[in-house]
């Protein structure tokens, strides 16, 4: 004896839209792993900078057509990864919070990873070629810009 199944509209149509959403999340995936590779396989890091694997690799869009890339190399230090600088040129090693703290933001060597915003992502100031920044126009597929941060 067979046994009838009811299954509502609504099912159907809030399946179908959490289907869409996650074909779509996928898409996007997709499409920035495939700009990453582009840029990667185009870029020329300037004189001083160390080779490609050496950083981590930080994108985000910049408008419809540019993507920004910010190449960093991960900081490690004898103390740990990070030294909170003190009034009277004293320092005191970071607390539990700010370790883990910046070791989310930054990412290890070899590593990239695709950012909603470009203001999120991790970026050291006056780094030199320890920081390297990238911009990329999508429409033309080529580099714009591939310069290391400002000597400190």
């Amino acid at each position: 004896m067979k046994e009838k199944v009811r299954v509502s509209i609504w099912t159907l149509k809030g399946f179908g839209l959490f289907s869409l959403a996650a074909c779509a999340m996928q898409e996007g995936d997709t499409r920035h792993e495939a700009l990453m590779d582009s840029i990667e396989q185009k870029v020329v890091l300037p004189k001083g900078a160390e080779p490609l694997n050496a950083y981590g690799r930080s994108y985000a869009f910049e408008g419809k057509d540019r993507v920004l890339g910010s190449y960093s190399i991960p900081v490690v230090s004898k103390s740990g990864p990070c030294t909170v600088v003190m009034p009277g040129n004293t320092s005191r090693p970071c607390s539990a919070e700010e370790i883990a703290a910046d070791e989310g933001a930054q990412l290890h060597a070899g590593a990239r990873r695709w950012y909603d915003s470009a203001g999120d992502m991790p970026r050291r100031l006056w780094a030199g070629c320890e920081q390297v920044n990238v911009v990329y126009e999508i429409a033309t597929r080529r580099m714009l810009e591939a310069l290391c941060d400002k000597d400190g």
